[in-house]
């Protein structure tokens, strides 16, 4: 069963990397359509959204499995949860200074 979830998820993901790629070439037609001119500007314009493109199709799908698999995971919860809690520890350490942490120690075991 787990195996079809995959198997969808993969699919929609294609279908979303489609939609996209198939709006980029949309706006770049209609730039075109805008100013069309016949030099090496535009060649090479042209080039570099091919390529680009080309990179997106290749590295995207991988990206997006491999998030899939950080989520899918069960440590990955657990591993979250305790960075975010080390965060936090690090990111409010600096508010107290160190005497009112010793009277607020000394406070509190009395």
């Amino acid at each position: 069963m787990p195996r079809r979830h995959a198997d969808d998820t993969v699919r929609k993901a294609l279908v979303l990397l489609v939609c996209v790629l198939s709006l980029v070439v949309e706006a770049d037609a209609k730039k075109k359509r805008k100013g069309s001119r016949r030099n090496g500007a535009q060649a090479t314009g042209n080039f570099w959204s091919v390529l680009k493109i080309t990179y997106l199709c290749v590295f995207l799908p991988m990206v997006i499995m491999f998030a899939y698999a950080i989520v899918r995971d069960p440590i990955s919860k657990k591993v979250a949860k305790e960075l975010w809690r080390r965060a936090k520890g690090r990111a409010v350490a600096f508010l107290g200074s160190k005497k009112n942490r010793r009277a607020g120690a000394r406070n509190k075991t009395e």
